[in-house]
């Protein structure tokens, strides 16, 4: 079983580097890092086989999620630019990332409410 909790997740170098997949058994999948980044050209959340078996297409390469809490804007997703720098950081506020059969999750913590 797959999971990974805060001292993991919080490490960008660990969660950064660690990659999920999830296919639907036609061609297509949804693929990134666990920390919430794209770093191939072929990660996306919805890559569909239009011409199966080749033909993969990036209809969703990714969603930018924010939450508002207590008067506080935070990032759930993650993105470095090509310098190497890190513009959001999700990955600070993820608590535990695991997968639910073939699906992952993700667990944000935001001062003591969990998403």
């Amino acid at each position: 079983m797959l999971d990974f909790g805060r001292e993991w997740c919080q490490d960008f170098n660990i969660s950064g580097s660690r990659e999920w997949l999830v296919t639907n058994g036609i061609g297509g999948y949804a693929s990134e890092t666990v920390a919430g980044q794209l770093s191939r050209r072929y990660h996306g959340l919805l890559v569909a086989a239009l011409n199966p078996p080749l033909g993969r297409t990036v209809l969703v390469s990714n969603f930018e999620e924010t939450i508002s809490f207590d008067g506080q804007t935070y990032h759930l997703y993650t993105r470095q630019i090509h310098s190497g720098d890190i513009q959001s950081r999700g990955f600070l506020n993820l608590e535990r990332f695991h997968l639910e059969g073939t699906t992952p999750v993700w667990t944000y913590t935001f001062a003591e409410t969990k998403i």
